[in-house]
């Protein structure tokens, strides 16, 4: 646990500057053209969205067989040549594969925008090397190096709002801004790639002598393959299926105005987002040791903590929602984004409070298991997005709604497959009061804005909500690591308590 709390900080803190960064952007920039924003949220994520059927299920394999692929030289470099020939021949594939995804996108599509058409082969260049980078982030945290990687993994996004304003003055076209975040992308794929490498050659990364024998097969290696790929592109289908289908179905105003309300609520994800990342070797290795108590460990104080967070984030996006209409004339038009945003953010609750279920699972021998939710959860998502955005008066709340009950669904049957067979579940009878609390809390906040308003309102709330949290963490103590966390933090500052 102290890696992944180490690493998981780290990354946290690298994060965090990297969403500030864009969160001046998506606060002060994107909201001044969402048509704009909304045309290259729709290239990023569509190329996103095809990124899984490039990588398929071998960022998954490469952090599941590394611990038994030797500890020597040799087997390192023949077991990295071994998922560098099967990425070629996947990238050889997707252009197949792009063709149909093609004709299927214009041919659903009602947003007549010639845009739509056009920028499609940077969907696919977008695409390929998303995928190189992904590829090389899971492999380096095979070495417990996550944090630098991510630097690179997301160096694009603090290209976008240069671009878009680059744009935006008319300094450059639309075209050259997207070549100009591709090109960023290319650049991050090399840094990852000499890390890589770095690592690969570097002594001090293996075991002295007592190497393993190898402890799989070709054919082991290849099943595990394909069903980590159906899991991993069904996961990425169902989540951001959105992104493409606000566009297509509706038009780039409606996206931009969609993706501002998702980057706002992805603030939320930002701590998952970290342990997750970290968990992923650590939990590969404890299964292979069968060290439950280890599984144990990372599945319930990760979820207690990460629940606490979550909320603690979201009131703090929810009262920043309240703040910015009164200061910014761009956000008098955006105030119904707070909505949309509160429904996303229940979603991810719930992601976050449910742990790391999914990668406990994805690692056992029960990992199949995820395949088959991910199926479900990819055809309900789908046609739920498709009727709410074409039917509600609000496409982009649809959206969030379709998304939200996805997500809620995904965890539900994850848990009960981990309890059913190891007897784990991460929900206690303190963590169900507070979410109960959390809602009031809510609801009340609501009504304050309805009988209470502008900076009064936002006072008031503000008020509420550091009760609410400081309460639930001095006086509850839920949350404890986080809660020693910030006592130690406070004292610091000469604040004892």
């Amino acid at each position: 646990m102290g890696v992944i709390i180490k690493e998981s900080l780290l990354q946290t803190v690298i994060r965090i500057a990297v969403s500030f960064i864009s969160a001046l952007a998506v606060i002060f920039l994107y909201p001044k053209d969402t048509d704009l924003y909304g045309l290259i949220s729709y290239v990023l994520s569509s190329a996103a969205l095809l990124m899984p059927f490039i990588v398929l299920g071998l960022g998954q394999a490469a952090m599941r067989f590394f611990p038994y692929s030797g500890n020597d030289l040799t087997s390192r470099l023949n077991f990295a040549k071994f998922l560098i020939l099967i990425f070629i021949i996947s990238v050889l594939a997707f252009f197949a594969f792009f063709i149909g995804f093609k004709h299927l996108l214009l041919t659903f599509a009602t947003n007549e925008s010639a845009d739509l058409e056009y920028y499609l082969k940077y969907i696919c260049i977008g695409a390929i090397l998303f995928a190189i980078i992904e590829m090389l982030v899971r492999y380096i945290s095979n070495y417990k190096i996550v944090a630098i990687p991510i630097v690179f993994q997301n160096l694009y996004k603090l290209v976008i709002p240069i671009s878009f304003l680059l744009i935006y003055l008319k300094t450059i076209t639309t075209e050259i801004g997207i070549q100009i975040i591709l090109v960023s992308l290319g650049f991050s794929a090399i840094v990852l790639l000499f890390i890589a490498i770095k690592y690969l050659y570097n002594p001090s990364s293996f075991v002295p002598k007592e190497v393993e024998k190898k402890a799989y097969s070709t054919r082991e290696f290849l099943i595990y393959y394909f069903w980590a790929f159906a899991s991993t592109a069904g996961s990425i289908i169902a989540f951001r299926v959105d992104g493409i289908m606000i566009p297509a179905l509706t038009d780039f105003e409606s996206n931009g105005d969609y993706f501002i309300a998702m980057f706002i609520t992805t603030v939320i994800t930002i701590p998952i987002s970290a342990v997750l990342n970290i968990a992923h070797p650590i939990i590969s290795q404890a299964w292979k040791e069968n060290d439950l108590s280890e599984i144990r460990s990372v599945y319930y104080k990760g979820s207690e903590n990460l629940l606490f967070i979550g909320v603690a984030m979201l009131l703090a996006v929810l009262l920043l929602l309240d703040f910015l209409p009164l200061v910014l004339k761009d956000w008098e038009s955006l105030s119904f984004i707070k909505y949309i945003v509160l429904i996303m953010g229940f979603g991810r609750l719930f992601d976050m409070a449910s742990g790391v279920n999914g990668v406990i699972i994805q690692y056992s021998k029960w990992y199949k298991y995820n395949t088959l939710f991910i199926f479900i959860l990819v055809f309900t998502n789908v046609i739920l997005n498709y009727f709410l955005i074409t039917k509600s008066a609000s496409p982009i709340a649809g959206a969030a709604i379709a998304t939200a009950i996805s997500l809620i669904a995904f965890n539900l049957l994850k848990a009960l497959l981990i309890y059913l067979k190891i007897g784990m579940q991460p929900f206690n009878r303190k963590m169900m009061l507070f979410v109960i609390s959390f809602l009031l809390l809510i609801l009340t906040s609501l009504f304050l804005n309805e009988i209470i308003l502008g900076y009064g309102a936002l006072l008031a709330n503000t008020l509420l909500g550091i009760i609410f949290l400081t309460t639930w963490m001095f006086v509850f103590r839920i949350a404890t690591e986080t809660t020693d966390s910030v006592r130690k933090i406070l004292e610091r500052l000469g604040v004892k308590i």
